[in-house]
């Protein structure tokens, strides 16, 4: 217990007797330092495709490129994008603005996928 008050004592007393304030942690503002149009778009966004994650630079992809990024073969495979309870088919040539954290699935053409509806 005594040492306890001798440490308290101390950390009360060090900022009169230094001039200089104890601190665990100080923030310091990062000066000059900015994130303008052309560093948004050097960052790398993280997709993943059947869990697994990427992480793509470009602005958009194809849904054939998002599959051979994944390394499936797009002539055997559908790309579907996640929304939730309903998923997007996304057709091969379709632009797909690339979003930090888009969940897709890629599924064997010849297995059934999402066919119910529930409208």
């Amino acid at each position: 217990m005594p040492i306890f008050f001798g440490l308290l004592t101390l950390l009360t007393l060090f900022p009169l007797l230094t001039g200089t304030e104890l601190s665990i942690a100080k923030p310091y503002p990062i000066v000059g330092i900015s994130l303008n149009s052309e560093d948004k778009k050097a960052d790398k966004d993280v997709i993943s495709v059947n869990k697994k994650r990427f992480d793509v630079s470009e602005e958009s992809l194809t849904g054939t490129q998002i599959l051979q990024l994944a390394g499936y073969d797009p002539n055997q495979y559908d790309l579907f994008l996640v929304h939730g309870q309903k998923d997007e088919l996304i057709g091969p040539g379709q632009n797909v603005p690339m979003e930090d954290g888009l969940h897709f699935n890629a599924i064997l053409k010849n297995v059934p996928y999402g066919g119910w509806d529930d409208t």
